[in-house]
């Protein structure tokens, strides 16, 4: 199977954040997927990533995470 199908048969898919949108590239044998965030950020990230949850999310969900953790702690002391 050739990277394109192999990305392609992935267009549509949500995982965690992101859906694949199906725009293909392959830079130095390594697959590229193009993908939207739920808030709505287009970005390419390595399919292989995606798949294995290295990539979750386009860093919206870091930083909602991070600001909710100050929180917590600023209530603590």
């Amino acid at each position: 199977m050739k990277q394109e199908e192999k990305v392609l048969s992935y267009v549509g898919q949500k995982f965690n954040h992101l859906t694949i949108t199906g725009s293909v590239k392959a830079v130095d044998n390594r697959t590229l997927a193009t993908v939207i965030c739920e808030c709505g950020t287009q970005k390419q990230y390595r399919l292989s990533d995606i798949l294995r949850n290295h990539v979750t999310s386009c860093g919206c969900q870091t930083s909602a995470r991070l600001s909710s953790n100050l929180y917590t702690i600023y209530l603590i002391l």
